[in-house]
């Protein structure tokens, strides 16, 4: 019985800790990507469209994350 309930509870109590989650891209190009700004613009062309954006920020400062 008390295996059963540590069993039960030990899935609850890692539920109850805070969530963190990868943050939102900074998106100084966001003028290209049309989704970020407006979903509703998914499928506005029926053509396919592949896009690829670098962006190379803090490279020449030491200790930069």
């Amino acid at each position: 019985m008390r295996k059963l309930l540590l069993l039960v509870l030990s899935p609850l109590l890692l539920m109850l800790r805070p969530a963190s989650a990868q943050q939102d891209a900074q998106y100084s190009q966001y003028m290209f990507n049309g989704i970020y700004i407006n979903p509703a613009y998914a499928g506005y062309k029926e053509v396919l469209n592949v896009h690829s954006f670098y962006r190379s920020q803090w490279t020449g400062i030491t200790g930069a994350p």
